[in-house]
This record gives C-alpha cells, sequence and structure tokens, in this order.
C-alpha cells in the first residue's frame, strides 16, 4: 500500500514539473541558435529597429507580434515581443547568410540578398525563423516582411 502512495505522489510531482515551462519565454536546450556569419555589410544592420505596420494585413505575419529588434555586433538580438497581455524581452540570434536553421525552416532557396533572418525561441521551445527584407522608401531603410514594416530608430 505504501508504495502505491510513493508512485502516485511521485507521479503527480513530475507531471506538475513539466508544465512549469509552457507559458515561458524561456530558452531551452531543443534548439541551437547560432549565427555568426560576419559579412562586410552586416554593420549596416547594427542597432534598433521598431514596428511600423499599421496595416490590419500585417497582423497575420509571425513578425507582427515583434514590436522592436535590437541587432547586436556580436550577431545576438533582443526581441521585444508582444503575446497577449503581455511584453516580453527574449534573445534570438540574426544572420545576414543563410544557417542551418534557416534552410531547414524556409527551404534552401531562399533569397536572402540584402536581407537579416532572425531565429529565436517562442515560447522557449518553438523555434522562429523570419526572413526581413532590407529596402529604402522616401530616403528612410526599412526591414520588412510581408506587411511588416520596421523602422531604424538608431544605430
Amino acid at each position: 500500500m505504501k508504495s502505491l502512495q510513493i508512485i502516485i505522489v511521485l507521479s503527480a510531482f513530475i507531471t506538475l514539473t513539466s508544465f512549469k515551462t509552457k507559458a515561458t519565454f524561456q530558452p531551452s536546450t531543443n534548439h541551437t541558435i547560432t549565427s555568426i556569419n560576419q559579412n562586410q555589410d552586416d554593420k549596416d544592420f547594427i542597432g534598433k529597429w521598431i514596428q511600423n505596420s499599421y496595416s490590419p494585413a500585417a497582423k497575420k505575419y509571425r513578425a507582427s507580434s515583434i514590436l522592436e529588434i535590437d541587432l547586436k555586433k556580436d550577431y545576438t538580438a533582443h526581441f521585444l515581443i508582444s503575446k497577449g497581455d503581455e511584453i516580453k524581452t527574449i534573445i534570438g540570434a540574426w544572420s545576414t547568410k543563410e544557417t542551418e536553421n534557416s534552410i531547414k525552416i524556409m527551404g534552401p532557396n531562399a533569397n536572402l540578398e540584402n536581407g537579416v533572418i532572425l531565429e529565436y525561441l517562442r515560447n522557449g521551445k518553438d523555434l522562429s525563423v523570419i526572413h526581413l527584407s532590407r529596402s529604402i522608401k522616401a530616403g528612410k531603410v526599412l526591414l520588412k516582411t510581408g506587411d511588416v514594416i520596421f523602422e531604424r530608430t538608431s544605430k
């Protein structure tokens, strides 16, 4: 009888502890995000980019939940993400060249010319890979994917 009680208590403990990371933005070890790919043009992307998308069509893109991107010199990226009523900062990576993860998710024929790949863990376990194309409009440099547009705020 005691062994049955111990098994039930251990099962309950394991079940409860397995759910504790489901709703967090903590990185896990399921994915490795490494995108240190030095390139002459990389310095053009370093800095903070803020979303400037007012179109209702922009809401259908995964990038629409990213409010701000801070691209660092060490190829890390800090994302200010909106998830429901929460706003969180997630650390990910960026690259101007194809990465192993981008090839897996976007396919080997993705055109990365003049663009940036962002990689981050959405909920601590699901990898997001987003390609942003660089464009210039009215003298401003923009990064965009679909209808989601990011403008540089500082270098």
